[in-house]
C-alpha cells in the first residue's frame, strides 16, 4: 500500500458584485461561511480562516466534512490541514486509502 498523504484540496468560492461597490463572497460547500466586504480580496483573507476553522471543528465533532465541488476560483487547504482532512475522510471510509490526491 502507497503510504504518500500528500494531499491538495481546494474549495470553490464565488463572488458576487452587490450595490455600492461591495461584494459578496460566499463558499458553496459551507453555506455557513459568507463575508460582505469592498473587495474580493478582503473577503478572502477575512474568510480563509474562518473555512479553515469551520473543517476543524466538523472533523472534531465527527461531522461531515463534504468532498470539494467544482469551479473554477478556488481557495487551497494548508497542507496541514489537508493531511487531515484526506485521513478524516480515509477513516469515514469517504476516500479510498492511497497516493497523493488533488481536489
Amino acid at each position: 500500500m502507497n503510504t504518500d498523504t500528500t494531499a491538495r484540496i481546494s474549495y470553490p468560492y464565488h463572488v458576487s458584485n452587490m450595490h455600492r461597490e461591495t461584494v459578496e463572497m460566499t463558499f458553496p460547500d459551507f453555506p455557513e461561511v459568507c463575508a460582505i466586504s469592498y473587495s474580493g480580496e478582503v473577503a478572502l483573507a477575512l474568510l480563509a480562516p474562518k473555512l479553515f476553522q469551520i473543517i476543524q471543528i466538523r472533523m472534531d465533532l465527527g461531522l461531515v466534512v463534504p468532498l470539494p465541488s467544482a469551479g473554477n476560483d478556488r481557495l487551497d487547504l494548508p497542507p496541514d490541514l489537508a493531511r487531515k482532512l484526506f485521513h478524516y475522510w480515509q477513516f469515514r471510509g469517504e476516500v479510498s486509502p492511497g497516493g497523493g490526491t488533488v481536489w
